[in-house]
Protein backbone atom coordinates (compact mmCIF):
# COMPACT_ATOMS: atom_id res chain seq x y z
CA UNK A 1 0.00 0.00 0.00
CA UNK A 2 0.93 3.24 -0.78
CA UNK A 3 1.67 6.18 1.69
CA UNK A 4 0.78 9.84 1.32
CA UNK A 5 0.34 12.67 3.51
CA UNK A 6 -2.39 15.20 3.04
CA UNK A 7 -1.52 18.04 1.03
CA UNK A 8 -2.63 20.59 3.20
CA UNK A 9 -0.63 18.85 6.32
CA UNK A 10 2.74 18.58 7.40
CA UNK A 11 4.58 15.75 9.59
CA UNK A 12 5.52 17.87 12.27
CA UNK A 13 2.36 19.25 12.65
CA UNK A 14 0.06 15.99 12.23
CA UNK A 15 2.45 14.30 15.08
CA UNK A 16 2.27 17.00 17.33
CA UNK A 17 -1.72 17.20 17.12
CA UNK A 18 -1.49 13.02 17.40
CA UNK A 19 0.03 13.63 20.78
CA UNK A 20 -2.05 16.17 22.17
CA UNK A 21 -5.44 14.61 21.22
CA UNK A 22 -5.07 10.94 20.19
CA UNK A 23 -2.39 9.75 22.18
CA UNK A 24 -3.45 8.68 25.67
CA UNK A 25 -5.97 7.03 24.96
CA UNK A 26 -4.73 4.59 22.44
CA UNK A 27 -3.57 0.89 22.59
CA UNK A 28 0.40 0.08 21.84
CA UNK A 29 -0.65 -1.80 18.51
CA UNK A 30 -2.27 1.46 17.35
CA UNK A 31 0.29 3.74 18.32
CA UNK A 32 2.87 1.25 16.98
CA UNK A 33 0.82 1.36 13.23
CA UNK A 34 0.28 4.85 13.14
CA UNK A 35 3.61 5.96 14.03
CA UNK A 36 5.40 3.96 11.44
CA UNK A 37 2.81 5.28 8.66
CA UNK A 38 3.72 8.86 9.50
CA UNK A 39 7.50 7.80 9.45
CA UNK A 40 7.11 6.24 5.76
CA UNK A 41 4.46 8.89 4.49
CA UNK A 42 6.01 10.83 1.82
CA UNK A 43 5.33 14.68 1.68
CA UNK A 44 4.45 16.49 -1.93
CA UNK A 45 5.87 14.04 -5.18
CA UNK A 46 6.78 11.87 -2.57
CA UNK A 47 5.37 8.76 -1.71
CA UNK A 48 6.11 5.46 0.87
CA UNK A 49 4.73 2.03 0.56
CA UNK A 50 4.94 -1.14 2.61
CA UNK A 51 2.57 -4.21 2.38
CA UNK A 52 0.51 -5.10 5.52
CA UNK A 53 2.15 -8.14 6.13
CA UNK A 54 5.73 -6.21 6.15
CA UNK A 55 4.22 -3.66 8.25
CA UNK A 56 3.40 -6.67 10.59
CA UNK A 57 6.57 -8.33 10.57
CA UNK A 58 8.28 -5.17 11.05
CA UNK A 59 6.23 -4.81 14.53
CA UNK A 60 5.73 -8.08 15.60
CA UNK A 61 2.47 -8.16 15.54
CA UNK A 62 -0.46 -10.09 13.14
CA UNK A 63 -1.41 -8.42 9.97
CA UNK A 64 -5.37 -8.67 11.28
CA UNK A 65 -4.02 -6.52 14.28
CA UNK A 66 -2.65 -4.31 11.47
CA UNK A 67 -5.84 -3.75 9.78
CA UNK A 68 -7.98 -3.22 13.11
CA UNK A 69 -5.32 -0.63 13.81
CA UNK A 70 -6.14 0.88 10.08
CA UNK A 71 -9.58 0.60 10.41
CA UNK A 72 -9.59 2.67 13.65
CA UNK A 73 -7.78 5.54 12.62
CA UNK A 74 -9.86 5.52 9.43
CA UNK A 75 -12.79 5.68 11.99
CA UNK A 76 -11.01 8.42 13.90
CA UNK A 77 -10.54 10.41 11.05
CA UNK A 78 -6.45 10.12 10.90
CA UNK A 79 -6.51 8.40 7.48
CA UNK A 80 -8.57 8.14 4.53
CA UNK A 81 -8.34 4.24 2.65
CA UNK A 82 -9.06 4.12 -1.14
CA UNK A 83 -8.06 1.28 -3.76
CA UNK A 84 -6.00 2.79 -6.76
CA UNK A 85 -6.19 -0.34 -9.71
CA UNK A 86 -7.78 -3.32 -10.55
CA UNK A 87 -4.77 -4.98 -8.71
CA UNK A 88 -5.97 -4.00 -5.28
CA UNK A 89 -3.50 -2.01 -4.27
CA UNK A 90 -4.84 0.72 -1.62
CA UNK A 91 -3.25 3.75 -0.57
CA UNK A 92 -3.06 5.18 2.84
CA UNK A 93 -3.74 9.21 3.09
CA UNK A 94 -3.20 10.79 6.47
CA UNK A 95 -5.27 13.31 7.70
CA UNK A 96 -5.05 15.67 10.54
CA UNK A 97 -8.40 13.76 12.44
CA UNK A 98 -9.51 17.08 12.67
CA UNK A 99 -13.56 15.55 12.59
CA UNK A 100 -12.26 13.11 15.12
CA UNK A 101 -10.75 15.64 17.70
CA UNK A 102 -14.03 17.64 17.96
CA UNK A 103 -16.49 14.76 18.02
CA UNK A 104 -14.05 13.47 20.99
CA UNK A 105 -14.38 16.94 22.67
CA UNK A 106 -15.66 17.55 26.19
CA UNK A 107 -18.33 19.48 27.38
CA UNK A 108 -17.90 22.55 29.54
CA UNK A 109 -14.21 22.71 29.06
CA UNK A 110 -13.47 19.47 30.65
CA UNK A 111 -10.36 17.81 29.47
CA UNK A 112 -11.14 14.15 27.96
CA UNK A 113 -9.68 11.22 30.76
CA UNK A 114 -7.81 9.68 28.51
CA UNK A 115 -5.52 7.24 30.62
CA UNK A 116 -3.00 4.47 30.08
CA UNK A 117 -4.22 1.23 31.49
CA UNK A 118 -1.33 1.22 34.49
CA UNK A 119 -2.11 5.13 35.81
CA UNK A 120 -5.58 3.33 36.49
CA UNK A 121 -4.60 0.55 38.27
CA UNK A 122 -4.38 0.69 41.75
CA UNK A 123 -4.68 2.99 44.59
CA UNK A 124 -1.74 5.72 43.50
CA UNK A 125 -3.59 6.52 40.48
CA UNK A 126 -1.79 10.05 39.17
CA UNK A 127 -4.72 10.67 36.78
CA UNK A 128 -7.46 12.93 37.04
CA UNK A 129 -10.08 10.16 35.89
CA UNK A 130 -9.60 6.56 38.32
CA UNK A 131 -11.20 3.47 37.93
CA UNK A 132 -12.34 4.04 42.07
CA UNK A 133 -15.34 5.89 40.55
CA UNK A 134 -15.91 9.45 41.33
CA UNK A 135 -15.52 11.51 43.59
CA UNK A 136 -17.11 10.65 47.45
CA UNK A 137 -18.70 7.29 47.44
CA UNK A 138 -17.31 4.89 44.55
CA UNK A 139 -19.56 3.36 41.90
CA UNK A 140 -21.46 0.63 42.53
CA UNK A 141 -22.41 -2.02 40.11
CA UNK A 142 -25.01 -3.85 40.05
CA UNK A 143 -23.26 -7.35 38.70
CA UNK A 144 -22.81 -10.17 42.19
CA UNK A 145 -19.25 -11.50 40.93
CA UNK A 146 -18.88 -14.33 44.00
CA UNK A 147 -22.76 -15.40 43.75
CA UNK A 148 -24.37 -17.39 41.00
CA UNK A 149 -24.02 -15.45 37.55
CA UNK A 150 -26.56 -15.20 35.22
CA UNK A 151 -27.17 -17.98 33.26
CA UNK A 152 -24.73 -17.75 29.87
CA UNK A 153 -27.62 -18.40 27.02
CA UNK A 154 -25.83 -18.30 23.38
CA UNK A 155 -28.34 -19.02 20.57
CA UNK A 156 -27.31 -20.85 17.89
CA UNK A 157 -27.05 -18.15 15.16
CA UNK A 158 -24.54 -16.00 17.48
CA UNK A 159 -22.66 -19.10 17.86
CA UNK A 160 -22.59 -19.29 13.77
CA UNK A 161 -21.68 -15.46 13.61
CA UNK A 162 -18.70 -15.70 15.80
CA UNK A 163 -17.14 -18.45 14.35
CA UNK A 164 -16.25 -16.52 11.12
CA UNK A 165 -15.99 -13.58 13.04
CA UNK A 166 -11.88 -12.50 12.93
CA UNK A 167 -12.20 -10.11 16.19
CA UNK A 168 -13.46 -12.61 17.82
CA UNK A 169 -11.18 -15.35 16.71
CA UNK A 170 -8.22 -12.33 17.82
CA UNK A 171 -9.96 -12.14 21.20
CA UNK A 172 -9.98 -16.07 22.16
CA UNK A 173 -6.53 -16.33 21.12
CA UNK A 174 -5.52 -13.28 23.33
CA UNK A 175 -7.28 -14.73 26.30
CA UNK A 176 -5.41 -18.01 25.47
CA UNK A 177 -1.55 -15.95 25.25
CA UNK A 178 -2.80 -14.01 28.85
CA UNK A 179 -4.04 -17.32 30.72
CA UNK A 180 -1.23 -19.38 28.97
CA UNK A 181 -3.65 -21.70 28.62
CA UNK A 182 -6.36 -22.11 26.04
CA UNK A 183 -9.88 -20.94 27.29
CA UNK A 184 -12.18 -23.94 28.53
CA UNK A 185 -15.53 -24.80 27.02
CA UNK A 186 -17.45 -23.15 29.53
CA UNK A 187 -15.11 -19.80 29.69
CA UNK A 188 -15.55 -19.91 25.77
CA UNK A 189 -19.36 -20.14 26.30
CA UNK A 190 -19.09 -17.09 28.46
CA UNK A 191 -17.07 -15.25 25.97
CA UNK A 192 -19.09 -15.78 23.29
CA UNK A 193 -22.47 -14.64 25.21
CA UNK A 194 -20.51 -11.28 26.29
CA UNK A 195 -19.35 -10.53 22.91
CA UNK A 196 -22.39 -11.78 20.63
CA UNK A 197 -25.39 -11.36 23.12
CA UNK A 198 -24.47 -8.33 24.89
CA UNK A 199 -22.70 -7.16 22.01
CA UNK A 200 -19.91 -5.80 23.90
CA UNK A 201 -17.32 -5.81 21.10
CA UNK A 202 -13.69 -6.59 20.41
CA UNK A 203 -12.58 -2.90 21.37
CA UNK A 204 -14.44 -3.00 24.93
CA UNK A 205 -13.77 -6.56 25.57
CA UNK A 206 -9.95 -5.85 24.19
CA UNK A 207 -9.66 -2.76 26.40
CA UNK A 208 -11.53 -4.92 29.83
CA UNK A 209 -8.60 -7.86 29.32
CA UNK A 210 -5.83 -5.36 29.12
CA UNK A 211 -6.70 -3.75 32.54
CA UNK A 212 -7.38 -7.31 34.20
CA UNK A 213 -4.19 -8.40 32.59
CA UNK A 214 -2.45 -5.01 34.14
CA UNK A 215 -3.89 -5.49 37.46
CA UNK A 216 -2.38 -8.98 37.36
CA UNK A 217 1.51 -7.60 36.37
CA UNK A 218 1.05 -5.06 39.44
CA UNK A 219 0.47 -7.65 42.25
CA UNK A 220 3.57 -9.68 40.74
CA UNK A 221 1.63 -12.41 38.48
CA UNK A 222 2.78 -12.74 34.72
CA UNK A 223 -0.84 -13.92 33.60
CA UNK A 224 -4.55 -12.93 33.69
CA UNK A 225 -5.48 -14.59 37.33
CA UNK A 226 -8.89 -15.17 36.88
CA UNK A 227 -11.31 -15.35 33.74
CA UNK A 228 -14.34 -14.69 36.31
CA UNK A 229 -12.56 -11.68 37.68
CA UNK A 230 -13.07 -10.66 33.82
CA UNK A 231 -16.88 -11.56 33.35
CA UNK A 232 -17.83 -10.10 36.24
CA UNK A 233 -16.61 -6.62 35.52
CA UNK A 234 -17.36 -6.92 32.06
CA UNK A 235 -21.77 -7.79 33.35
CA UNK A 236 -21.09 -4.59 35.85
CA UNK A 237 -20.03 -2.41 33.34
CA UNK A 238 -22.98 -3.76 30.96
CA UNK A 239 -25.78 -3.08 33.46
CA UNK A 240 -24.52 0.51 33.86
CA UNK A 241 -24.66 0.98 30.45
CA UNK A 242 -20.96 0.92 29.45
CA UNK A 243 -20.47 0.41 26.32
CA UNK A 244 -17.47 1.45 24.51
CA UNK A 245 -14.37 2.40 25.72
CA UNK A 246 -14.27 6.65 26.06
CA UNK A 247 -16.95 5.92 28.58
CA UNK A 248 -15.60 2.74 30.37
CA UNK A 249 -12.61 5.08 30.56
CA UNK A 250 -14.23 7.88 32.55
CA UNK A 251 -17.06 5.64 34.10
CA UNK A 252 -15.41 2.14 34.10
CA UNK A 253 -15.11 0.79 37.54
CA UNK A 254 -12.50 -1.82 37.74
CA UNK A 255 -13.31 -3.36 41.50
CA UNK A 256 -16.47 -4.94 42.13
CA UNK A 257 -18.77 -3.46 44.34
CA UNK A 258 -18.18 -6.14 46.62
CA UNK A 259 -14.60 -4.78 47.63
CA UNK A 260 -16.25 -1.63 49.01
CA UNK A 261 -18.77 -3.45 50.77
CA UNK A 262 -16.53 -5.68 52.51
CA UNK A 263 -14.91 -2.87 53.63
CA UNK A 264 -17.87 -1.27 54.62
CA UNK A 265 -18.68 -4.30 57.00
CA UNK A 266 -15.81 -3.74 58.33
CA UNK A 267 -16.19 -0.35 59.93
CA UNK A 268 -14.07 1.37 56.79
CA UNK A 269 -15.10 4.52 55.04
CA UNK A 270 -15.53 4.19 51.37
CA UNK A 271 -15.55 7.59 50.93
CA UNK A 272 -12.94 9.02 48.52
CA UNK A 273 -10.72 5.90 48.69
CA UNK A 274 -9.88 3.29 46.24
CA UNK A 275 -8.84 -0.32 46.81
CA UNK A 276 -5.32 -0.76 48.19
CA UNK A 277 -3.08 -3.19 47.35
CA UNK A 278 -3.06 -5.60 49.89
CA UNK A 279 -6.80 -5.32 50.48
CA UNK A 280 -7.03 -6.56 46.58
CA UNK A 281 -4.56 -9.23 47.46
CA UNK A 282 -7.26 -10.81 50.76
CA UNK A 283 -10.53 -10.04 48.94
CA UNK A 284 -9.18 -11.10 45.53
CA UNK A 285 -8.89 -14.30 47.29
CA UNK A 286 -12.03 -14.64 49.04
CA UNK A 287 -14.08 -13.86 46.19
CA UNK A 288 -12.34 -15.49 43.04
CA UNK A 289 -10.35 -18.54 45.23
CA UNK A 290 -12.54 -19.29 47.27
CA UNK A 291 -15.15 -18.46 45.63
CA UNK A 292 -17.54 -17.41 48.95
CA UNK A 293 -20.56 -15.32 48.40
CA UNK A 294 -20.57 -12.00 50.60
CA UNK A 295 -22.80 -13.25 53.73
CA UNK A 296 -20.08 -16.02 53.88
CA UNK A 297 -17.41 -13.26 53.92
CA UNK A 298 -19.92 -11.06 56.25
CA UNK A 299 -19.88 -13.61 58.73
CA UNK A 300 -16.41 -14.20 58.93
CA UNK A 301 -16.23 -10.16 59.86
CA UNK A 302 -18.64 -10.62 62.30
CA UNK A 303 -16.97 -13.58 63.94
CA UNK A 304 -13.24 -11.57 63.77
CA UNK A 305 -15.09 -8.75 65.73
CA UNK A 306 -16.12 -11.04 67.99
CA UNK A 307 -13.28 -12.48 69.35
CA UNK A 308 -11.07 -9.30 68.23
CA UNK A 309 -13.19 -6.59 69.00
CA UNK A 310 -14.82 -3.85 67.26
CA UNK A 311 -11.58 -1.59 66.51
CA UNK A 312 -9.73 -3.94 65.90
CA UNK A 313 -10.31 -5.21 61.94
CA UNK A 314 -7.87 -7.99 60.73
CA UNK A 315 -7.94 -9.41 57.07
CA UNK A 316 -5.38 -12.10 58.58
CA UNK A 317 -7.38 -13.24 61.57
CA UNK A 318 -10.55 -13.07 58.60
CA UNK A 319 -8.58 -14.83 55.95
CA UNK A 320 -7.68 -17.31 58.78
CA UNK A 321 -11.49 -18.35 59.35
CA UNK A 322 -12.19 -18.43 55.49
CA UNK A 323 -9.59 -20.29 54.49
CA UNK A 324 -10.15 -22.90 57.46
CA UNK A 325 -13.87 -22.86 55.74
CA UNK A 326 -12.56 -23.54 52.62
CA UNK A 327 -10.12 -26.60 53.82
CA UNK A 328 -13.17 -28.31 55.70
CA UNK A 329 -15.79 -27.56 52.23
CA UNK A 330 -17.84 -25.13 54.56
CA UNK A 331 -19.86 -23.41 51.35
CA UNK A 332 -23.15 -21.75 53.05
CA UNK A 333 -24.07 -20.42 56.88
CA UNK A 334 -26.09 -23.73 57.30
CA UNK A 335 -22.48 -25.77 56.70
CA UNK A 336 -20.57 -23.18 59.38
CA UNK A 337 -23.33 -23.82 62.15
CA UNK A 338 -23.08 -27.70 61.44
CA UNK A 339 -19.34 -27.34 61.72
CA UNK A 340 -19.70 -25.08 64.96
CA UNK A 341 -21.80 -27.68 66.60
CA UNK A 342 -19.45 -30.37 65.11
CA UNK A 343 -16.85 -28.14 67.06
CA UNK A 344 -18.83 -27.70 70.47
CA UNK A 345 -19.80 -31.51 70.70
CA UNK A 346 -15.91 -32.66 69.78
CA UNK A 347 -14.67 -29.51 72.53
CA UNK A 348 -17.35 -31.65 75.44
CA UNK A 349 -16.09 -34.77 74.64
CA UNK A 350 -12.47 -33.63 75.05
CA UNK A 351 -13.58 -31.64 78.28
CA UNK A 352 -15.10 -34.83 79.49
CA UNK A 353 -12.43 -36.91 78.74
CA UNK A 354 -9.61 -34.48 80.24
CA UNK A 355 -12.10 -34.15 83.55
CA UNK A 356 -11.83 -38.34 84.06
CA UNK A 357 -8.77 -38.59 83.64
CA UNK A 358 -8.38 -36.33 86.45
CA UNK A 359 -10.10 -38.35 88.26
CA UNK A 360 -8.93 -41.52 87.58
CA UNK A 361 -5.44 -40.08 88.46
CA UNK A 362 -6.10 -39.02 91.45
CA UNK A 363 -8.11 -42.59 92.80
CA UNK A 364 -5.25 -44.57 94.04
CA UNK A 365 -1.63 -43.61 94.02
CA UNK A 366 1.11 -43.76 96.95
CA UNK A 367 -0.03 -40.69 98.07
CA UNK A 368 -3.80 -41.30 98.55
CA UNK A 369 -3.76 -44.85 99.72
CA UNK A 370 -4.63 -44.26 103.21
CA UNK A 371 -7.65 -43.01 105.31
CA UNK A 372 -7.20 -39.29 105.08
CA UNK A 373 -8.86 -36.80 107.56
CA UNK A 374 -12.05 -34.79 106.51
CA UNK A 375 -12.35 -31.01 108.03
CA UNK A 376 -15.11 -28.88 108.63
CA UNK A 377 -14.15 -25.74 107.81
CA UNK A 378 -16.62 -24.20 108.87
CA UNK A 379 -16.47 -25.45 112.53
CA UNK A 380 -13.01 -24.09 112.44
CA UNK A 381 -13.30 -20.50 111.62
CA UNK A 382 -15.87 -20.41 114.51
CA UNK A 383 -13.60 -21.40 116.66
CA UNK A 384 -11.20 -19.07 115.37
CA UNK A 385 -13.61 -16.01 115.86
CA UNK A 386 -14.39 -16.89 119.14
CA UNK A 387 -10.67 -17.15 120.07
CA UNK A 388 -10.12 -13.69 118.74
CA UNK A 389 -13.49 -12.00 121.09
CA UNK A 390 -11.94 -13.92 124.32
Amino acid sequence: MKIWLDERERKDALFSRFVDSFLADSRGDEIKVYCVLLHLAGEQDAVGEITPQELAERLDITEKSVQRCLKTWEKRGLLRRSQTDASGESEVILTGGSAAVAAEAVPDGEAPAGLSREENIGEESRAAGSFAGTKGEPAVSESTASESLPTFAVRQETRKRTKDDEEFSDLVHEFSVFMSQPLTSLQLEHLTYLYGELDMGYELLHYLLELCVARSERSGKQKLESFRYFESIALSWHKRGIRDVVTARTEGQLFPKEYFEILRECGISTSGRTIRPYEEAFFTRWLYEYGYAMPMIKEAIRRSFKSKGDLNVSFEYIDGILSGWFKKGVRTLEDANREDETHRQSQQLKAKSTAGSAAKSRQVNAFTDYDQRVYDYDALMQKLREAGRA
